[in-house]
C-alpha cells in the first residue's frame, strides 16, 4: 500500500475507500461538518 503524505483529504492519503465507521463518528460528532471542512470525499457526497 502506498500512502501520499502531499495530500490532505482522508482517502487521497492512503485509506482509498471511505471507512464508514468514522464517517458515522463524524456525523455523530460533528453534525454540521464544521470541522475540518473539506477533509473527506465521502462527507462532501452526503
Amino acid at each position: 500500500m502506498i500512502f501520499n503524505p502531499h495530500t490532505y483529504i482522508l482517502e487521497d492519503g492512503g485509506m482509498k475507500t471511505t471507512d464508514f465507521e468514522q464517517l458515522e463518528f463524524k456525523q455523530k460528532v460533528d453534525p454540521y461538518g464544521l470541522l475540518n471542512p473539506g477533509k473527506m470525499k465521502a462527507w462532501l457526497d452526503n
